[in-house]
């Protein structure tokens, strides 16, 4: 069972099982932040006149995000191909090496590193790539605590498309979250979704994804805004989040999705897609402040582009690259 919650599934045609969650938290959280403070003590302040003061801006300072947005998604999803091509020969090297060899000289000096890399190495795939994207938001999270680097987070950790920073925002609002709740509401959906998604899509192509995905939806929000006038601050991690729900549900439509202590209703991951489209239209419509909906909307969006069209254009299309890759690798003699 996941220690962050349970998501029964059936699937009619995967052999693999999802764990569950409660139906809220597929919701999943991109906040926008207002310019109220209310009296919780728990966030610690922010500069005066930090949120909601910006006056806004036109289409014309989407320039830099936009190309930003091309250049890292591109650069993202090259990255992790040359990745999946050295795993892929460490993995060959690693099986040309005897057993009693590899226990004996990648032992760890001293206990602790040793102890390390015994629980490292028992971990799943899917924890391997949880542990670092967590650690990274908590780290993030303990930064917001500080006061003294508050004018710093809000400058690089908070995406608004009229601030003076408006490119690397868009990647680190993704790992930015400014309250507990936040922060553990979005690692609950992540975890809890992270083990069928890197199933589905391996290790290399589910990073890919998710930090392209991270900048893209950042990239939407910024239009929504600039169109609507309204220049908020967004962080959180579900703008990504959205868009492995939005893989999930398009490859796996028949999994039966329950709500934890709620066991007499269940739905399909595909009703719950649409629930949740529909919700975020409206919340775009009708102008909903809460959360970031055009950030939820355009990961769930993406998601399913991916699974349509956008694997086969990118993903499957990455040899050439990596031929290219290795042919530098056999020149260079490594």
């Amino acid at each position: 069972m996941s220690i962050l919650g349970r998501l029964c599934s059936n699937f009619a045609r995967n052999n693999f099982q999802v764990k569950s969650c409660e139906l809220w938290q597929s919701r999943c959280f991109r906040t926008k932040r207002s310019g109220k403070t209310g009296k919780d003590n728990s966030t610690p302040p922010v500069p005066e006149d930090a949120y909601g003061s910006l006056p806004p801006v036109g289409f014309s300072a989407l320039g830099r995000p936009v190309v930003f947005g091309l250049v890292f998604s591109g650069s993202a999803l090259a990255g992790c191909a040359v990745w999946q091509y050295e795993n892929m020969r460490e993995a060959a090297r690693r099986s040309r090496i005897p057993d009693w060899s590899r226990e004996v000289f990648g032992r760890k000096a001293g206990d602790i590193r040793e102890e390390f890399r015994q629980w490292w190495k028992g971990l799943q795939p899917a924890d391997k790539m949880f542990v670092p994207i967590c650690a990274i938001n908590c780290l993030v999270f303990a930064a917001w605590r500080y006061p003294p680097l508050q004018g710093l987070m809000l400058k690089w950790f908070a995406a608004n498309p009229a601030s003076k920073s408006t490119c690397l925002p868009m990647l680190f609002s993704a790992f930015s979250h400014h309250s507990l709740f936040h922060l553990g509401a979005n690692m609950f959906v992540l975890h809890s979704f992270m083990q069928p998604a890197v199933k589905l899509l391996g290790q290399e192509q589910f990073l890919g994804v998710y930090l392209s995905s991270a900048v893209l939806t950042s990239l939407a929000s910024y239009v929504y805004k600039i169109g609507t006038g309204k220049m908020g601050y967004s962080m959180g991690a579900s703008g990504a989040i959205c868009t492995i729900l939005g893989i999930f549900g398009t490859l796996v439509p028949d999994a039966r999705l329950q709500i934890l202590f709620l066991p007499m209703f269940n739905f399909s991951a595909a009703s719950a897609l649409q629930g949740m489209m529909c919700m975020d239209a409206a919340g775009m419509l009708l102008g909903w402040r809460t959360f970031d909906h055009a950030a939820h909307l355009s990961g769930i969006l993406f998601g399913i582009f991916w699974v349509h069209l956008g694997s086969r254009l990118f993903w499957d299309s990455r040899e050439p690259l990596v031929q290219a890759w290795h042919k530098l690798r056999t020149q260079s003699g490594k």
